[in-house]
């Protein structure tokens, strides 16, 4: 017989996940109604229209350490301060030499 608590922290986590596969499928079902008004919006303007063969786009996780577009933004303005082209190596060690060691 398996240990009382190593049972009820597995039924913890399986209840966790069964909670979040609950929310998840939820989602899908409102992304699909949402879809299904989409597709009748967009045949609002061209009846001939065949919604569903445009390929689905890929979502990407958003990172955890800049906002959308800061990272891009910040590269741009150290590259437009830079009195020449620079490497990526080079810039590190512009950081490095600053005492800027966690490369932000």
């Amino acid at each position: 017989m398996a240990e009382p608590h190593v049972m009820d922290a597995l039924r913890e986590k399986r209840s966790e996940l069964s909670g979040i596969v609950s929310h998840l499928e939820q989602q899908i079902v409102q992304h699909r109604a949402d879809l299904v008004h989409l597709d009748a919006a967009m045949r609002l303007f061209d009846p001939n229209l065949a919604p569903g063969e445009a390929s689905p786009r890929q979502q990407r996780p958003r990172s955890a350490w800049f906002y959308p577009g800061e990272c891009l933004r910040l590269i741009h303005d150290v590259l437009r301060e830079a009195p020449a082209p620079m490497t990526t190596r080079a810039h590190r060690t512009d950081h490095e030499r600053e005492g800027d060691h966690d490369g932000g």
